[in-house]
């Protein structure tokens, strides 16, 4: 008897604390700060979760990055139906957030086009005001990160046509932009002062519409076009903080490149369509 209580206490004769003890502890002596870190590295809906954790509670209410990405939680391929829940934890997180300024907004679902023209413009709708709906309250909360990819693991064809909001392209508090089969239709000036790092993935562009993105975005510092098609110069002269830019080509057609101030240049896929005119500070090329 005497045997199993000195088992059970230290060498200053203290009751031993059980291993469940101590990662309690451990757990229940970090700051709210640190805790709100842990769970920006979690997507929402596992950080959702949390609030069974009793030291979590509603905590995840604070965080400031919010990651929506269907396709860690099931197959993007399972039809336009199997977006009703996603948007569903999208309107309720949107609901329920409470911090005052969003660092990042990523969201990753596939747009999926509807099965029956019965319920296909409703849901279509319904998915295009929620999207819309979380871009301006992201907007809203001075988002610095924004990542809308709405192909997910889905199938190119079987994408839905998704038109950004103008909003985004005003944005005096964005410093990186990232896009991906979505479709810019902006016909305003744009304006993205504090952009430094924009990249475009399977986007339809024009010489005029590639002019504007350029002139708007003094800042930038790093930009990548992968796989974006219909324009045929790019003339990044007007940027003289422009030192990376990464260009995938899927078109024979000859693009012409003007990039004097672009330290770090790649290009992959058909090379032989692009057209070198000014490079003369890049020293990194791949």
């Amino acid at each position: 008897m005497d045997s199993n209580q000195n088992l059970e206490k230290d060498r200053l004769g203290r009751p031993r604390k059980s291993e469940e003890d101590h990662q309690k502890d451990w757990l229940s002596g970090l700051p709210d700060e640190i805790l709100l870190h842990i769970l920006s590295f979690l997507p929402i809906k596992d950080a959702v979760k949390t609030v069974l954790i009793r030291r979590f509670g509603s905590l995840w209410r604070s965080i400031p990055i919010l990651d929506f990405d269907q396709c860690k939680y099931h197959s993007c391929y399972n039809g336009p139906y199997c977006n009703k829940k996603f948007i569903n934890l999208i309107h309720q997180v949107k609901k329920l957030n409470d911090s005052s300024r969003l660092a990042k907004l990523r969201l990753k679902f596939a747009f999926l086009k509807g099965c029956d023209n019965m319920h296909k413009d409703h849901a279509l709708k319904s998915t295009t005001n929620e999207i819309d709906a979380l871009v301006h309250y992201a907007l809203g909360k001075k988002v610095n990160f924004l990542d809308l990819d709405v192909l997910g693991c889905g199938f190119l064809e079987l994408i839905e046509d998704y038109s950004v909001p103008d909003d985004v392209f005003r944005s005096d508090h964005l410093t990186e932009l990232r896009l991906a089969f979505c479709n810019i239709e902006f016909h305003g000036e744009i304006s993205l002062k504090s952009l430094k790092v924009l990249s475009l993935n399977e986007i339809e562009l024009n010489d005029k519409l590639m002019e504007k993105v350029l002139v708007g975005c003094p800042s930038l510092e790093d930009l990548s076009l992968i796989g974006c098609f219909g324009f045929r110069k790019l003339n990044c002269s007007a940027i003289r903080n422009l030192k990376k830019l990464k260009l995938v080509l899927y078109t024979k057609k000859t693009l012409i490149i003007t990039c004097p101030s672009v330290v770090s240049l790649e290009i992959a896929g058909c090379v032989e369509s692009a057209r070198l005119l000014d490079v003369s500070s890049v020293i990194d090329t791949s």
